[in-house]
């Protein structure tokens, strides 16, 4: 196992005053900083004027030289308070390589917010029911390999974006979404973030329970240009109902029901006979035929929002339900999109008349 960068890695400083560091050559006892640090690159330091009461710990940027010289950037922690630089008198003062200790100090936040320099190394949760962003500083500017983990412990469906700066990426993408419930643990290779612990699969976005007697079921999608899963358990409605989706593009204000405005395709069971059409167009994508009340209906379907041009597209959907006539179940498979191009913002599971009664709705997004 290599020595850890900062063990044993002290050399001093003369330099006065609040400005850069100019280091020189240590006690050979000692490591020196062109030893323990590859490259000019962001560093926890400390420095202390010996036989005083002058000190600070905080993130510094060493320059690569010989001795070399270290940047003051941000101070953590001294005896001129957080934030503030030492006026350092007269002396030689020790400058120790250091390493943020092992416990995590926890910082919380519910609206969006920029992740601090005193938050590195520690565990920051969003709370609260509503989206947020936790915007992330330039990676060159971070300490490289320092680990922060990041959990949305957000309810309802509150996505947690995080999004690096600029052109910045995040494990290759302009940003990566937290779902409710998830962590990862962050950190930057000093040109880039790179986020480890997130799990393949699925992630649970939103449940919902059917309450009094909505006429739609509403979900907002967290992510544009992403896979996601819809599935229906149990719905029963008020009355016999076509059970169909609907997309908004504008945050969910409207959403669009023009005779025109979708593509749909499938093939329903009805008893004895079967009822098909192909990419014939509508005012929604019809998920069920006419379906019995009380008989409840389930299924489930992909869709993606990203391609071509983010244009929603539904897939390998299958739905089953009761005959309102004989009430045996029937099943179908359908697919669809949206014609136009535009990014979609929500989604909307709605009945032909009548309202829910009872059941449920799930909402996940498909990690690859």
């Amino acid at each position: 196992m290599p020595i850890p960068r900062f063990f044993a890695t002290k050399q001093g400083s003369t330099t006065t005053g609040t400005g850069t560091l100019t280091l020189i050559a240590g006690d050979t006892t000692f490591r020196q900083f062109e030893a323990a640090v590859t490259g000019a690159q962001p560093v926890y330091y400390s420095a202390r004027l010996a036989g005083s009461t002058q000190w600070e710990f905080g993130i510094g940027t060493y320059d690569d030289g010989t001795p070399g010289t270290l940047t003051r950037t941000t101070v953590l922690w001294g005896s001129s308070g957080p934030g503030s630089l030492v006026n350092f008198d007269a002396g030689v003062k020790d400058v120790w390589l250091q390493a943020m200790p092992a416990s995590r100090e926890l910082w919380t936040f519910s609206a969006s917010t920029s992740l601090a320099a005193t938050e590195y190394g520690g565990l920051v949760v969003m709370t609260g029911s509503t989206g947020r962003t936790l915007s992330l500083p330039v990676a060159s500017t971070v300490p490289r390999n320092v680990m922060t983990r990041v959990h949305n412990a957000g309810t309802g469906g509150a996505a947690l974006l995080l999004d690096p700066n600029g052109s910045e990426t995040i494990n290759g993408a302009t940003t990566l979404a937290l779902m409710p419930g998830e962590s990862v643990e962050i950190c930057s290779d000093g040109t880039a973030w790179y986020a480890v612990g997130l799990a393949s699969g699925m992630a649970l976005v939103q449940t919902q329970s059917v309450s009094g007697t909505p006429a739609e079921i509403d979900f907002a999608l967290p992510v544009t240009d992403a896979e996601y899963e819809l599935a229906f358990s149990r719905l029963n409605f008020s009355a016999d109902a076509q059970l169909s989706l609907r997309v908004s593009t504008d945050g969910g204000s409207t959403f669009d029901s023009g005779g025109s405005d979708y593509s749909t395709s499938y093939n329903f069971v009805t008893g004895a006979s079967t009822t098909n059409t192909n990419a014939t167009t509508g005012s929604a994508i019809l998920l069920t035929d006419t379906a019995d009340s009380i008989g409840g209906a389930y299924g489930s379907c992909r869709f993606d929002t990203g391609s071509p041009s983010k244009r929603f597209r539904l897939w390998a959907g299958s739905s089953i339900y009761a005959d309102p006539a004989s009430a045996p179940l029937l099943h179908g498979t359908f697919a669809g999109g949206r014609i136009a191009d535009a990014a979609a913002s929500h989604i909307r599971l709605r009945l032909s008349t009548g309202t829910f009664v009872s059941g449920s709705a799930s909402l996940r997004l498909v990690r690859r």
